[in-house]
């Protein structure tokens, strides 16, 4: 498990989709009621064996 803090700008959403979980699973780890309603500073549970890909490296030039 580990936590994320919301930033401004955070959707359940866009946090879902960086860590590889989905809007339902965490609404209902974390308790809310209304996933549409976050707040700066709030701290969001991550699932065990989400991935986080918000920071990636991505090699800047591909080989083939």
């Amino acid at each position: 498990m580990k936590i994320y803090v919301v930033r401004r700008g955070d959707s359940l959403y866009s946090i879902a989709k960086a860590n590889a979980s989905s809007v339902q699973e965490l609404a209902a780890i974390n308790e809310l009621s209304d996933p549409a309603r976050l707040s700066i500073g709030q701290a969001i549970v991550i699932p065990d064996g989400a991935v986080s890909y918000t920071h990636l490296t991505l090699p800047t030039k591909l080989e083939v």
